[in-house]
């Protein structure tokens, strides 16, 4: 029921733009729910497990197409490399390889603490999600 009445991922970029906000962290989290069962997938949703840059390129690319030129910059982790230009990821640095030039640096100093609050309020919202799945609304139990 919760589900039918959350907005999809263009509403809340479209909600994102109209209240001014500057930018939208994504994140990815496998979230073990009853929906793995079901015969027929779900059309909110993937069947099963999927890998976040799976998602971003299913889901995420399409609705960013639009809210990125309007104004408003995506963000996320490193695991999202690949998943559209659209989104501003920090540069990795690989091993064997000479260190990052200035310019790369700067950027994920600059994303860092960007990110960082979107990050900080997914832990919290998953540290959440896995204590109301202790809670019981039944008196006796």
């Amino acid at each position: 029921m919760l589900a039918a009445q959350a907005p999809d991922l263009r509403e809340a970029l479209d909600r994102a733009l109209a209240g001014g906000l500057p930018h939208a962290v994504l994140d990815g989290t496998l979230t073990r729910t009853g929906r793995c069962g079901e015969k027929v997938p779900s059309v909110r949703g993937e069947p099963g497990p999927v890998h976040d840059i799976t998602a971003a390129r299913t889901h995420a690319r399409p609705a960013l197409y639009a809210a990125v030129p309007a104004g408003l910059a995506a963000l996320a982790g490193a695991g999202y490399h690949g998943a559209s230009p659209a989104i501003a990821i920090p540069a990795a640095q690989r091993r064997n390889r000479p260190p990052l030039d200035i310019s790369a640096r700067t950027r994920n100093m600059l994303l860092r603490p960007v990110r960082c609050r979107g990050e900080r309020g997914f832990a919290l919202l998953k540290g959440r999600w896995r204590a109301l799945k202790h809670v019981t609304a039944s008196p006796g139990s």
